[in-house]
């Protein structure tokens, strides 16, 4: 068989070292391992002739022959997938080689002849495939731009063109389906790595720097690679209706393969780390020091009564303060002392701590907090979040997780009369029922900051601390009440104080 005369054969790239989720190659999803679904669904394309994973793990040699692949041993020391298929394909006869991404489980096998044909139809070495992206802020996904004629200009992980001026809302996302030419691995390995590679990441980057064209192809994409432990569980959810899948599931009956030890889902949602993000700025105008003045008794303040409340949390595998307040930092690090609990100060910029910087800023640097794991961020002006509704917190956050949202978030039910500015009722149908009970009317939720839940990963990629399939977590009044003004602060520590005579616990 050959296409449009054309030899093609396709290389998966398949590596157990991977660093941001251990393993994961052999990730179970839906009952069959990552790299097994790529490569059931290469065998789905009619243009290609052969396929094979090329690997430097016996395991995923060994687990590939299993379900009748072909596999390539190569070295262990390759820094990319291109290097990775070039050892492999050396020798080979073809006309067209395409490289499939290990870590792309959901590939749609019509995308491997939009690739093969994007090249054909140019005089490139190489063509790569994109799709729109309305995402911002997510350095996780690299961005090219294209010439009027296709041919690809930059890759970077910045948004490009920048948005700042221009207002462009879509961007196009490399999406590393690639092919290439006889004779165009060769020429990228006789190639010394370049700036501009070096400093993007990008290893086509290396093509443009010298002078090579590197064609780009559209295509309509709404997949992702598997890369962090929440992108895992986002395509474990995606995988369950996906229609390809439907065409080879029975594998996974008969399957049995999977390594006790490859990370799953449900591992993952039991384990994936939690860490609590504390925003503590300078410069209360509206209380003076509110965050370190004594409170009912606690020297260091709501901070210190904040992060005692945490330290309680089991589930809460460490802590970030986020400041640039030197008393604030005092008061951390005398805890530091005291705890198990890892405890870190995060120097907050001045230009992110001011009384106007937006909240969607920080929101943005907190993102880059860390790398992999769930945020908590809470606010210490919520003394009566306990270390017990932390708990209750991170449970319905599993629960909702395990649903497939991508975020949590707590509110206060409203189930009262709202009316509008002009004194129309907002929320009831007066015309219906003049003052109807108060129960029948549809309730309405006031978000109260007291927490957030969200995978670091995705706050990157949304660009905010709630998701688009966001979950309410519904909180009672008397444990959400905030602190913005001086009445409020004296109420809540005369509160606190009368649940200490009383002997309820307040950490």
């Amino acid at each position: 068989m050959a296409f449009r005369g054309h030899k093609v054969i396709a290389m998966v790239p398949s590596r157990l070292g991977s660093t941001r989720l251990q393993r994961k190659a052999l990730a179970d999803i839906c009952g069959l391992p990552m790299v097994i679904h790529v490569l059931q669904r290469v065998q789905m394309s009619p243009i290609v002739d052969e396929v094979y994973v090329a690997t430097d793990s016996e395991e995923i040699k060994s687990l590939v022959e299993s379900y009748e692949g072909k596999a390539i041993m190569t070295s262990s020391g390759h820094t990319t997938g291109i290097e990775r298929i070039a050892e492999a394909s050396e020798g080979m006869d073809y006309d067209v080689i395409c490289l499939i991404n290990g870590d792309e489980p959901a590939l749609n096998s019509d995308h491997i002849q939009s690739s093969v044909e994007t090249l054909l139809n140019s005089e490139a070495p190489t063509a790569l495939l994109a799709s729109e992206s309305s995402t911002v802020n997510s350095p996780s996904d690299f961005k090219v731009v294209a010439n009027r004629e296709g041919e690809a200009m930059y890759f970077s992980r910045e948004d490009i063109p920048s948005p700042s001026r221009s207002g462009v809302t879509k961007f196009l996302k490399a999406y590393h389906l690639i092919s290439f030419r006889k004779g165009a691995l060769a020429e990228y390995m006789s190639l010394d790595k370049t700036p501009l590679e070096a400093i993007e990441g990008h290893d086509h980057l290396r093509f443009l720097e010298n002078g090579h064209t590197v064609q780009i192809g559209v295509v309509e994409h709404d997949s992702f690679s598997v890369d962090t432990a929440e992108n895992l569980i986002d395509m474990v959810q995606q995988m369950r209706d996906d229609k390809l899948f439907d065409q080879y599931k029975h594998l996974a009956a008969s399957g049995g393969t999977i390594q006790d030890s490859a990370p799953t889902a449900e591992l993952v949602r039991s384990s994936s780390k939690i860490t609590a993000v504390v925003p503590c700025r300078a410069g209360s105008e509206r209380v003076k020091n509110k965050n370190t003045r004594s409170f009912a008794g606690f020297r260091g303040g709501l901070i210190e009564l904040k992060l005692k409340q945490l330290e309680l949390v089991d589930e809460v595998d460490d802590i970030i303060v986020s400041t640039n307040d030197p008393q604030v930092a005092k008061i951390v690090n005398e805890f530091r002392e005291i705890t198990a609990k890892p405890v870190r100060i995060d120097d907050r910029p001045d230009h992110l701590a001011g009384s106007s910087t937006p909240m969607s800023k920080f929101i943005q640097y907190a993102a880059e907090l860390e790398e992999e794991g769930t945020m908590l961020m809470t606010h210490v002006t919520h003394p009566l979040v306990t270390a017990k509704v932390f708990a209750e917190l991170i449970d319905a956050w599993r629960e909702a997780e395990a649903a497939g949202h991508d975020s949590l978030v707590t509110a206060t039910r409203v189930h009262t009369f709202l009316w509008d500015a002009n004194a129309t009722p907002f929320n009831y149908d007066s015309t219906a029922e003049r003052w109807p009970r108060s129960q029948d009317i549809d309730p309405l939720f006031e978000i109260n900051h007291a927490a957030y839940l969200m995978p670091f990963a995705r706050m990157r990629e949304v660009g905010d601390r709630v998701g688009i399939n966001p979950r309410i977590f519904e909180m009672d009044q008397d444990v959400a009440m905030d602190i913005d003004w001086e009445h409020q602060f004296l109420l809540l520590e005369d509160i606190v104080l009368a649940k200490q005579r009383r002997g309820i616990e307040l950490l």
